[in-house]
């Protein structure tokens, strides 16, 4: 049994440590996916893009991320930039954790040549996560991408979507948690283009209590 866990961000990489999940079954471990509109790309469209073409790249100058970080790549103390950029089709793949990049493309590859074996010949589920907290960029209409992730989710016994949320934009799906103490919380975002509320520790609790896994 294959329990497959993507997220935009480190949130999924430490679920899959705290569950044990060896070894790595997905090529997203440790990664930040910073353009929220590829996430949502990928989620939705996931099963085109396991085949999609694996590139190493550049970080585009002109991504919604890029213009509202005022930098291409994820600023913070701990990261060491440039760090390794890998495209999945045109998804943007930020390897903040890595630093050669063609030991990343290698990891890579084989994580989602393992991936894609499990997809094929074994029993699997994938489940993806999101946290309002970890919207990477500023829209004009946050309801429209919530609604788009959480889109085809009931009733599917192989994909999972999970959204951790604000009250105003709980749209009923079984799988959005509701934060009430997120109903009026300031959106000012940190030196590293992060929400001030953000707590990943937080975000990997509630999800463990809400996740069902195979």
């Amino acid at each position: 049994m294959n329990n497959i866990i993507i997220s935009n961000s480190c949130v999924g990489f430490n679920i899959i440590k705290r569950k044990k999940i060896l070894p790595y079954n997905n090529p997203f471990i440790g990664s930040l996916i910073p353009n929220d509109i590829d996430y949502l790309k990928l989620v939705n469209n996931f099963y085109n893009y396991v085949n999609a073409p694996v590139n190493l790249g550049e970080a585009k100058i002109d991504s919604l991320f890029a213009i509202q970080n005022k930098n291409i790549y994820y600023v913070h103390p701990d990261i060491k930039t440039p760090y390794p950029i890998i495209y999945l089709g045109d998804v943007e793949i930020h390897f903040i954790h890595e630093k050669n990049n063609a030991e990343c493309l290698n990891k890579f590859n084989y994580r989602i040549e393992r991936m894609r074996e499990i997809i094929k010949n074994e029993k699997y589920k994938i489940i993806f996560l999101w946290s309002f907290s970890e919207f990477f960029n500023d829209h004009i209409n946050f309801q429209k991408i919530i609604d788009e992730y959480c889109s085809n989710n009931i009733n599917n016994l192989i994909i999972d979507k999970y959204f951790i949320g604000c009250p105003q934009y709980n749209n009923g799906n079984t799988n959005y948690i509701n934060i009430d103490a997120w109903k009026n919380i300031k959106l000012i975002r940190n030196s590293s283009h992060v929400y001030d509320f953000n707590d990943q520790q937080f975000s990997i609790h509630v999800f463990l209590k809400k996740i069902k896994f195979i």
